[in-house]
């Protein structure tokens, strides 16, 4: 986990392009609204008394502008900036010599002020208090201190881990305020300066992309800009739109709420050799061959923001938003899933819950990276695509979770006024679409037939009449005669069913929240529950409890 991540919230080696986005006024500066206010009151008040401004202390995760904010008081002030690190300044005397090159009123920013020594920091006591410096000459019996002026200054100090900062050294701090995760729209407004100062054309789309899966952070907004610029200028149409936001930050492994793999590593850590948590930070750190602090600092705070991990007395633990973004990841990584395996979804991946977006995303993504995988259309999947021209279809898709499934693809926006807007706006997804228009009603091998809901074995499956193989509730499986196995869905069981050689594998995931993989080779039914740590393989002829199909893991049966 020590490569370089393009999530990254600190600075990279690459990042000289950060600097030229960085704004240099209040005006420029996007977000932190709070802080602008509150500064901007402090620093006409200490130009109208001709004084330096007291000291600032900014906490919060890294990449959120703390430095640039340094930069911008100074601006604001008319002052020198002065900028260095906690873990730069060894000595007391590295120290004295910074503090004695300051010129009046002038700004010193410390990054990671809680990495200084303690020798250093008692140099910073008299020095933020009284504007003095007491320097000690010689060792020993002959030793002297002596006591050195300094001009006023303005201490700026910037950390990730206010809580490691000692009591004396903040409360020596006037002004302490935390900095807060970007907003979407404030996100959205400083890709959109990026865009104009790199000079490249964009529309809205692409821009809310970028803000979507930016972690609420400048810095990683800008540096996503970038990479998605050189997408644009090489592989797309020289605009930064929506597709070629889509196509760097897939290739980035960047998912829809803005995890990358280590994220995922994490999350699916906990899940498997911890069965979801708690796990304490030592271990964890341990178990990912990662530093602590770097876990604490960089990974875990955006988790928790949103809501995928929660802290708790006795360590980590995956939450239900969490397993509910990995669901898919969790189940193939209990089963082993592989380029040569096959992945049949028996349909309706839509209308029941707050992921319906990312769930086809996933789909798509796997076919996209080589892996096999088989939608077949459901009743839900054929409404959504009669919706398009059918009040009636529309109206039946909207009572029966099709507003689920809308917001499940604007739930990170706020630009819509009406629910209509998100309605006509839905209708707008085309890659939505064309995977619903290739999806297949029927498909068959050597030994199994897979369909959403029956056949009408009266007629050759190349005849099937395409709203009976998605609607129909009939005993269409007592008439058999294909002398295959029938897998199917649609129509809700207690239990998973066999008759005749078919079996329904839907036992009502909307109510149970359960969902089922069978592994045709093995001949296994795997069950996954969300709020369940845990996956339980069951004798298909045994099994008795409340299941539901959700999608299905088929190996070796199909030539494609």
């Amino acid at each position: 986990m020590n490569e370089e991540r393009i999530l990254e919230p600190k600075e990279l080696g690459e990042d000289n392009i950060q600097k030229s986005l960085r704004p240099r006024t209040f005006k420029e500066y996007i977000g932190q609204q709070d802080l602008k206010e509150k500064m901007n009151i402090f620093i006409k008040a200490a130009k109208i008394r001709n004084e330096s401004l007291d000291h600032i202390l900014l906490y919060g995760p890294p990449g959120l502008g703390k430095t640039t904010l340094a930069g911008v008081i100074a601006t604001e002030m008319g002052v020198n900036l002065k900028v260095t690190t906690g873990p730069v300044l060894e000595k007391a005397g590295d120290l004295a010599a910074i503090l004695t090159s300051l010129e009046e009123n002038d700004i010193l920013f410390i990054d990671e002020i809680h990495r200084l020594n303690t020798s250093v920091e008692e140099i910073l006591y008299p020095a933020m208090e009284d504007g003095e410096l007491d320097i000690l000459i010689g060792k020993g019996p002959s030793a002297r201190s002596i006591r050195v002026e300094l001009p006023q200054f303005t201490l700026i100090g910037a950390t990730t881990r206010a809580g490691q900062l000692s009591t004396p050294l903040r409360d020596r701090f006037g002004v302490t305020h935390r900095m807060e995760y970007y907003k979407l729209e404030e996100l959205k407004e400083i890709i959109r300066r990026g865009a104009n100062i790199l000079d490249i054309s964009y529309d809205e789309d692409g821009i809310t992309e970028i803000a979507k899966r930016s972690r609420g952070t400048p810095r990683i907004a800008n540096r996503l800009l970038k990479r998605a610029r050189d997408f644009a200028l090489v592989e797309g149409s020289g605009v930064l739109e929506k597709e070629s936001v889509d196509g760097i930050l897939k290739l980035l492994g960047v998912d829809e709420n803005g995890l990358d793999e280590l994220d995922r590593n994490i999350l699916l850590s906990i899940i498997n050799v911890y069965n979801g948590g708690p796990v304490g930070i030592e271990t964890l750190s341990l178990l990912l061959g990662e530093d602590r602090r770097t876990i604490e600092e960089v990974y875990e705070p955006y988790l928790v923001k949103i809501g995928f991990i929660k802290r708790t007395p006795r360590g980590r633990v995956v939450t239900e938003l969490g397993y509910n973004h990995l669901g898919i990841e969790k189940i193939f990584s209990e089963i082993n899933f592989t380029k040569n395996d096959l992945l049949m979804i028996l349909g309706d991946s839509c209308d029941r819950g707050e992921y319906t977006y990312e769930m086809y995303r996933k789909y798509i993504d796997l076919q996209n990276e080589g892996y096999k995988v088989i939608h077949l259309i459901g009743n839900h999947e054929d409404t959504i695509l009669k919706s398009r021209n059918d009040l009636n279809h529309k109206a039946n898709w909207m009572f029966n979770g099709g507003e689920k499934t809308v917001y499940s693809f604007f739930r990170h926006q706020n630009k819509f006024e009406e629910i209509i807007d998100y309605w006509e706006e839905f209708y707008k997804e085309k890659w939505l679409f064309d995977f619903f228009e290739e999806m297949p009603h029927i498909v068959e091998s050597e030994n199994c037939i897979f369909v959403h809901a029956g056949i009408d074995f009266s007629k050759s499956l190349e005849n099937q009449d395409e709203t009976y193989v998605v609607w129909t509730r009939d005993d269409w499986y007592m008439k058999n005669n294909t002398g295959k196995i029938v897998f199917y869905g649609h129509t809700p069981q207690d239990e998973v069913t066999s008759y005749n050689n078919c079996f329904n594998l839907d036992s009502g995931a909307f109510h149970t929240d359960i969902m089922n993989c069978f592994e045709l080779k093995t001949k296994t039914l795997y069950r996954l529950k969300n709020d369940s740590i845990g996956i339980q393989k069951i004798n298909i002829g045994k099994a008795s409890e409340k299941k539901k199909s959700f999608f299905r893991i088929i190996k070796d049966i199909l030539d494609i």
